[in-house]
């Protein structure tokens, strides 16, 4: 359990194989109620690592990422220690207040830890597990697929928009032309009528020059005039 003595300043774990029990024991000059009080800070932190260090190890473990094998302790005894606290001095002592913690840390001491690929492989993915790493593409796929609807989505409105105001244009030309066609008509209507009526007055001029050449006394003169008068008011042969 070498991971573990960077924690163990003047501090000491022993384990009793035969027991299945451990105890802390502390370096200290003196008994007080100040040594009191760090011992008890001290257990508490230590038994909060080693709970959720042996947890780890067999969450890892479980799910594949580790495997590990029992290895013959260096030294034949039911008793071993590690830690980094001076032996003369380690005056007080202080049992797991957790015995199952105890019994998982005996469990894995004298175990061979051995990393296996899944684990280099959530390494190498920043520690992000497989599930979470296909749950975070399909939100990302979900997320670009939403981003290109939208952009259809808004494509289309403006498509609408352009269509819309082509045929409002379309319609307003429209009507301009049919206002246009409308005065042109008005205007050869008028121009037709004003001929028209030209025509019938010179019509009626002639007439009244017929009616007083028919009256007037000289009539070879007359008929000869009559007859050109009729000539320049008889149409033109086609």
């Amino acid at each position: 359990m070498s991971f573990l003595d960077a924690h163990l300043e003047r501090t000491k774990i022993r384990i009793d194989l035969t027991e299945t029990d451990a105890v802390y024991l502390f370096e200290v000059e003196e008994a007080s109620d100040e040594v009191f009080g760090w011992i008890i800070s001290k257990v508490e932190d230590l038994q909060e690592m080693v709970a959720v260090l042996v947890s780890l190890l067999g969450y890892l473990q479980n799910r594949g990422y580790i495997a590990s094998y029992k290895v013959t302790p260096d030294v034949h005894t039911s008793v071993h220690e590690f830690g980094r606290g001076i032996d003369d001095n380690l005056k007080l002592s202080s049992p797991f207040p957790d015995k199952e913690v105890a019994r998982l840390l005996i469990d894995y001491t004298f175990k061979e830890i051995v990393p296996l690929d899944p684990l280099r492989d959530l390494e190498a993915h920043n520690f992000v597990a497989p599930e979470d790493r296909k749950y975070q593409e399909q939100h990302r796929q979900t997320n670009v697929t939403i981003f290109v609807a939208f952009v259809a989505l808004v494509v289309a409105v403006v498509g609408l928009w352009f269509n819309h105001r082509a045929l409002k244009q379309q319609e307003a030309s429209s009507a301009v032309q049919t206002e246009a066609d409308k005065t042109s008509h008005a205007a050869t209507e008028a121009r037709f009528a004003t001929e028209s009526t030209w025509i019938k007055d010179i019509q009626s001029s002639l007439r009244a020059i017929e009616t007083a050449i028919h009256r007037s006394p000289n009539g070879g003169h007359n008929n000869a005039l009559k007859s050109d008068l009729g000539d320049a008011t008889r149409p033109p042969a086609p």
